[in-house]
């Protein structure tokens, strides 16, 4: 809380969340397989699940454990995503790829030092998988934070929440209506 931050707003998920999906990645494999190779190829096959909902998980996995470099990752998910979407552009699927990584990494390592002392909004899908339900509506955040915990559910899943109208005018008002509270 050095930067003076009283309040945070988070989009279906946190680093609990993170921390725990990855832990049940690791555990699909032998201690032995596990390593960046592995890791990276995970996290690409759910970024590219979030644009093709039809893609299968061992074909994907196996297909990007035999690319030599990130590189060749992105670059091979990138083209699966933009051959569906040929309108999307093609750097921002592939910034994308890269940023989803460094994210769940980030999410996956981070220990906080130090409760959050404010405040925090929590979007929550309707639709959550069982490790979401199993920390709470509030994704293990009213432990985290001495202010409240917040939450409020938008209708669909972690991916559709941010599609759907409806959930994305809730988020938005809600962001503008804080920054038009500090203005004053």
């Amino acid at each position: 809380n050095k930067d003076n931050l009283d309040r945070m707003c988070m989009i279906d998920g946190s680093y609990c969340y993170t921390r725990d999906r990855l832990k049940i990645y690791k555990e699909r494999y032998p201690k032995e397989v596990i390593d960046d190779n592995t890791y990276y190829s995970e996290s690409l096959f759910y970024y590219v699940k979030s644009y093709l909902s039809d893609i299968y998980h061992d074909k994907l996995i196996g297909k990007l454990l035999t690319l030599p470099s990130m590189e060749e990752k992105i670059e091979y998910v990138t083209s699966l995503i933009v051959g569906k979407y040929p309108e999307v552009d093609r750097k921002f699927v592939a910034w994308g790829a890269q940023s989803f990584i460094n994210l769940t990494q980030a999410g996956g390592d981070y220990v906080p030092s130090a409760r959050f002392h404010g405040n925090v909004f929590i979007v929550a899908a309707s639709d959550r998988d069982s490790i979401a339900m199993n920390q709470g509506e509030d994704y293990g955040q009213h432990s985290q934070c001495d202010g409240n915990a917040e939450v409020v559910i938008g209708n669909g899943d972690h991916v559709s929440v941010l599609r759907n109208g409806e959930s994305t005018t809730m988020i938005a008002n809600y962001i503008i209506s804080r920054l038009v509270r500090d203005q004053e």
